[in-house]
C-alpha cells in the first residue's frame, strides 16, 4: 500500500507522522517538497518505506527514532539542525532489525546523526552524506550492553 503525503505539516490526516506510526505495510512518498520541522521525534513503525525520491524533503528540530521495529527504508531525505539534549538524526535501537538509510543527508545536530544501539542489528547505511559535525555515528552505547558487543 503507498500513502503519498500532501501536506508538510507535521501531525494530521495525509502528513508523514500519520503514516508512520500506522501498522500496516506502506511506501510513503511526497507529492510535495518542503520543509517538516518536527517538535518531537517521529517514531517509524515496522514495514515502512519513506521515500524521498523525486522532491526536497527536509527534517529539522528533531529526527526519527525506530524503536523495536523491522524492515524499514528511509531514502533521499535531508536532515538538518536538531537541537537540544540527545537528539540525534536518526535512534535506531533497542533491538530494530533489517534497517537501511540510504541516500540521506544528515548535518548539524546537538548530539549525533546516527546512534545505533541496544541489540539493533542488520542495519545498512549507504551513500548516505555526513557533515557539519563532530560525532557522525555511533553503534553501540556502553561496554556494559553486552547484546552490543
Amino acid at each position: 500500500m503507498c500513502l503519498y503525503v500532501g501536506v508538510l505539516e507535521e501531525d494530521g490526516p495525509g502528513s508523514l507522522r500519520e503514516g508512520c506510526r500506522k501498522k500496516e505495510p506502506l511506501w510513503i512518498v511526497f507529492d510535495v517538497s518542503g520543509t517538516i520541522c518536527l517538535s518531537s521525534y517521529l517514531n517509524v513503525s515496522s514495514y515502512k518505506t519513506v521515500d524521498g525520491r523525486g522532491q526536497r524533503i527536509k527534517l529539522t528540530g528533531k529526527g526519527l527514532r525506530l524503536k523495536e521495529c523491522e524492515h524499514v527504508i528511509i531514502c533521499n531525505l535531508e536532515f538538518e539542525g536538531g537541537r537540544g539534549p540527545d537528539v540525534d538524526g536518526i535512534q535506531i535501537k533497542p533491538k530494530s532489525q533489517h534497517i537501511w538509510i540510504d541516500r540521506c543527508s544528515l548535518r548539524d545536530y546537538d548530539d549525533g546523526l546516527i546512534d545505533i544501539t541496544r541489540e539493533s542489528t542488520d542495519i545498512t547505511i549507504s551513500r548516505c552524506h555526513f557533515a557539519k559535525h563532530d560525532k557522525t555515528m555511533l553503534i553501540g552505547a556502553d561496554p556494559s550492553h553486552v547484546g552490543d558487543r
